[in-house]
Parts: structure tokens; C-alpha cells; sequence
């Protein structure tokens, strides 16, 4: 038996960019701006002066990774993986403050013979999202952090699949075939202000699940052709809270149900095609 044993570690950091989101808004919210019509007041909160836009926000990045390889003989082999990232957008005292993930990954893989080989694997992955924002309503100042809230998302998914390859007649004629499910959970908690006390609950969880299969056969008809079929399916299904809310609930004040179809969906994809090879 063989074991193989890996691991990485980076860092990253950004930062530095002089970007000022209170210096801009200072200066587009000026006096004569406000003046010029009263109305201005009542909107002058459109970028709270300490936002700073996603892609010059300070962050500090750090990832590790392993893995592990195990082969108790020829045919068979397993494998355990670990990543982490964090994300720490350390300047920013509004928008997105950080990012944690999480995902540990076991697969195998199997081939009893030339022709054919199998393989399986799970992934468990946990992202979550810490957030910042104020409450602002017209006379109200954009630095009272008593009208700050707070929002934690956070998302665990359980992946699984499976795949097989085969082949027939000395490699002319070849199947592969995948089949993965996936379920996420997300999750919404908040946190309020002393100033705000609106007395809302978390939000309900966001559920998805999804089925995807797809096989593929080729015939190689000749030296340079090869005849194939393709077949796609995939089904998704979720339970979103912001569609499927009664609106009568009180789980969340002043919530609104939106309108439309559920994006809940079946689909079917056929494929005939030919590759011509031109080598000779």
C-alpha cells in the first residue's frame, strides 16, 4: 500500500489605494448640492461615506489545503481533501466585513480492468458571510451606528456523485456516464441597533437541491470519424422564502411576496454529433 501526503499554505494581502468613499461623498453631497433643491436631502444617502467599493477594499486573504492519497492495491485508491479560506476585509466598516469556507472532500476510485473504471466522492463545503449596514431615512446622520444592523449568511452544502467509464470492442466503442446531487441550506441571522428595534426575526432558510446526469457514447466508425450521442438531464428544485412566504406571516414585518413562477425546473438535452480527426 502507498500513501501520498500534501499540503499549502498562502497569503495574500491588498491594500493601499489611497480610495476614499467619505471624500467622494462629501464631495458630491456639497451645500449648494443640497440647497439647490430640498429633495436632495432626502436622498443624499444613496453610498454611505464609509462603503468602500468591493474591488480596492483592504483585505487580507489566507488559504491552507491538504491532502491525502491512500492505495491499498493497483486497482484501488482513496482520497481525503481539506480546504480552507478566509477572507478579512479588514478596513471595510460597512458591506461585506468577511469570508470563511470550508470543504473537506472523500473520493475513491476503482478499475477492475483496462476497460472500465469507477469512481465516487462527497464534498461537505460551509461558507459564511458577516455583513454591515446602516439604516438611513432622511434627517438621519450616515454615521449613527446605533441605526447600524447586521446580517451573518451562512451556507452548508452536501455534494455527491458518481461516474463510470467503460469501454467495448477494443476501445471502438465508449460510455461515460456522471450522476451528481447537490442540497445547500442557507441561513440569514441579524442583528440590530438600539436605534432600529424593528423586532424582525431571522429570515427562513433557503433550500436548493439539484440532480444532474449526463452520458456520453462515441463509436469510432472509422480511422477519423467518430459517431456519438450525448444525453443531459438536470433537475433543480428550492424553497425560497422570498416567493413562497404567506403574506399574511408575521415572520417578517413588512414582508412583500413577490410574484412569478418558482424556478423550479426539469430539463432534457439530446445530442447526435460527428468528430472528424485530420490527422492521418
Amino acid at each position: 500500500a502507498d500513501v501520498t501526503l500534501d499540503a499549502s499554505y498562502a497569503s495574500r494581502t491588498e491594500g493601499g489605494t489611497g480610495y476614499s468613499q467619505a471624500a467622494l461623498y462629501n464631495l458630491y453631497h456639497s451645500q449648494q448640492y443640497l440647497a439647490a433643491n430640498p429633495y436632495n436631502t432626502a436622498i443624499m444617502q444613496d453610498n454611505n461615506p464609509d462603503m468602500r467599493k468591493f474591488d480596492v477594499a483592504d483585505r487580507e486573504q489566507q488559504k491552507y489545503g491538504a491532502r491525502a492519497n491512500f492505495y491499498p492495491m493497483e486497482k484501488l485508491n482513496f482520497g481525503v481533501y481539506y480546504n480552507y479560506k478566509n477572507d478579512d476585509y479588514r478596513r471595510s466598516i460597512l458591506g461585506l466585513n468577511d469570508h470563511n469556507a470550508h470543504a473537506v472532500t472523500f473520493d475513491a476510485g476503482y478499475s477492475p480492468i483496462k476497460s472500465a473504471s469507477f469512481n465516487t466522492y462527497y464534498t461537505w463545503e460551509n461558507n459564511v458571510y458577516n455583513q454591515t449596514s446602516r439604516a438611513l431615512s432622511a434627517g438621519a446622520s450616515p454615521y449613527d451606528t446605533t441605526r447600524q444592523w447586521g446580517l451573518r449568511m451562512a451556507d452548508i452544502s452536501h455534494t455527491a456523485g458518481l461516474g463510470a467509464r467503460l469501454s467495448f470492442m477494443d476501445d471502438l466503442l465508449k460510455f461515460k456516464g456522471d450522476y451528481v446531487v447537490s442540497r445547500t441550506n442557507m441561513s440569514y441571522q441579524f442583528t440590530e441597533g438600539s436605534a432600529l428595534n424593528s423586532g424582525n426575526q431571522d429570515m427562513p432558510d433557503l433550500l436548493t437541491l439539484r440532480h444532474t446526469f449526463k452520458a456520453v457514447g462515441t463509436y469510432s466508425y472509422t480511422r477519423n470519424i467518430d459517431l456519438g450521442v450525448r444525453y443531459m438531464f438536470e433537475m433543480y428544485q428550492n424553497y425560497d422564502w422570498a416567493r413562497n412566504i404567506d403574506p399574511s406571516s408575521t415572520v417578517m414585518t413588512n414582508a412583500i411576496a413577490l410574484e412569478g413562477m418558482v424556478p423550479d425546473y426539469n430539463a432534457h438535452l439530446g445530442m447526435l454529433f460527428v468528430t472528424y480527426n485530420f490527422e492521418e
